[in-house]
């Protein structure tokens, strides 16, 4: 005969099992799109936001990842701003758009209220929950994907609110143990001319410390790859409105002046990253393997 203890013992196991039966299965893969210095409300704007919509009906989005300078010149100037509507809301229509946008500052919204950036919820799918932060999606396989959010205008300065934000970083790293780890800001860290950022450059050994595996930025306005010395990826994605094409340098991988996008799908296993522009076409397409899979 059962004992009251063992009759709980295997009510627990029952439980436990009927629960993980429940919980959603992780996903086989996580789809998201980068624009970078998207904010002038303009054609522009709106031709790669149809673009990106037309990734997500032909591929799939997640989510959306917003570069910084999502309102250019001065930035917002608080909770009433029409720009929320003009450069957010109506340039990215929620039919086919209806997903998360995770944002991060750049250098001209930080002219304005970045506060405001910060507590905006007016449109459900605006995120930006601090000036860093990270955000932890897991897939099958229980591969862990974590991005790094950064403000990188404060983390180039040399004041207590910069020393704070490289200690938030080194933190964050230390605590994420991804299976990928994708970081994303404004600022470039290897900018396309192929010279590191004199700020933001001292980041990169504590980055690839914990792994980098793709590093986007949205402040030069062109879409370009290139490779670090310890070949963590280097994406160019500033072109979401307009193009001033900037010189790259001769071992960049690709080097597109066209008004676009990066589109990246990642799997337990594998990253494919692609550059597409206003008009739907691929330019570029690079597919990684994950180091803790052999690559």
């Amino acid at each position: 005969m059962r004992t009251p203890a063992t009759h709980f013992r295997a009510g627990s196991v029952l439980l436990c099992l009927l629960l993980a039966a429940c919980e959603p299965a992780a996903p086989e893969r996580l789809s998201y799109a980068a624009p970078g210095s998207t904010g002038t409300g303009g054609l522009g704007q709106r031709a790669v936001a149809q673009a990106v919509a037309a990734t997500g009906r032909d591929d799939g989005l997640d989510l959306v990842l917003l570069l910084g300078d999502v309102f250019r010149r001065e930035g917002i100037a608080g909770l009433d701003d029409p720009q929320w509507e003009k450069k957010f809301s109506a340039a990215y229509p929620s039919r086919g758009l209806d997903l998360p946008f995770y944002a991060v500052a750049g250098n001209r919204d930080h002219r304005g209220d970045v506060e405001a950036m910060m507590v905006y919820d007016r449109d459900p799918r605006w995120r930006m929950p601090a000036l860093s932060y990270r955000l932890d999606r897991r897939l099958e396989d229980d591969v862990l994907v974590s991005f790094v959010a950064l403000d990188t205008t404060v983390l180039r300065r040399s004041d207590e609110a910069g020393r704070a934000q490289r200690r938030w970083l080194a933190e964050t790293l230390a605590a994420a143990a991804a299976d990928w780890l994708v970081v994303y800001g404004h600022d470039p860290i290897l900018r396309i001319n192929g010279e590191l950022d004199p700020a933001l450059g001292p980041l990169l050994p504590l980055l690839h410390r914990h792994g980098l595996d793709l590093y986007l930025s949205g402040e030069e306005q062109v879409l370009g790859v290139q490779r670090d010395a310890a070949g963590a990826l280097h994406v160019a994605s500033g072109a979401g409105a307009m193009v001033s094409d900037p010189p790259g340098h001769a071992g960049m991988e690709a080097h597109v002046p066209r008004q676009g996008f990066v589109h990246v799908r990642l799997e337990p296993a594998t990253l494919r990253l692609r550059l597409i522009d206003r008009d739907g076409t691929v330019h570029y397409t690079r597919r990684l393997q994950r180091a803790a899979s052999g690559g």
